[in-house]
Formats: C-alpha cells, structure tokens, sequence
C-alpha cells in the first residue's frame, strides 16, 4: 500500500482590518454594575431563617399548596424544578408584605 502524500498549501497572512470607533454614548461610557444573584432557597431553607416559622417547614407548605388562591403563584416566588420547590426570598417576601392587615 503506498501513501501520497498531500500537497501543501501555501500559508496566507491575514489581511489587517480597520475598525471605525464610534464615539461611546452616555450609557456605554459608565459601566453597569452586575445584578447581583437572587437568593434562592428550600423550603427547609426558608423555615430556618424565618424565626416566626420555628425551623418548621409546614406554614410555607400549606401556602405552597394554596399558592393559587393565596396570590403567592403571581408573585413569581415559586420555582419548580421537577420535585424540587425553590424559593426566590425576595419576592416571597414582597408577596407576605402585601399581605400585611391595615391597622
């Protein structure tokens, strides 16, 4: 069996591209600070840090449970990743504020 061999191509250097700069305008001239992350937590997370709740998860599962009628699914508070309910702290808070009775 004989190989043969492949010619080689001749190695062609790139050609220099101008780019125009454009002035930056007032919004690319201050860079934005990240976002930072959401806080994102279990309900057994949740239980614990709440004190009102006594590290005992059932207050937050009955709301989970009824989280159509109580408003707590509109508050966008809830994820569901398959079996796993995730909790977006801010926005379970928010939702327990608007809750809150008139005095």
């Amino acid at each position: 069996m004989t190989t043969t061999k492949k010619p080689k191509r001749p190695t062609q250097k790139p050609q220099a591209v101008e780019t125009l700069k454009q002035p930056k305008t007032e919004a690319q001239a201050e860079p934005s600070l990240p976002t930072p992350p959401r806080q994102i937590v279990t309900v057994n997370q949740l239980a614990k840090m709440v004190t009102a709740y006594q590290g005992k998860p059932g207050a937050i599962r009955w709301q989970l449970f009824n989280s159509a009628s109580n408003g707590l699914k509109e508050s966008g508070a809830i994820i569901r990743n398959g079996r796993r309910i995730l909790i977006d702290v801010e926005n379970y808070f928010a939702w327990q504020a608007g809750n809150r009775e008139a005095a």
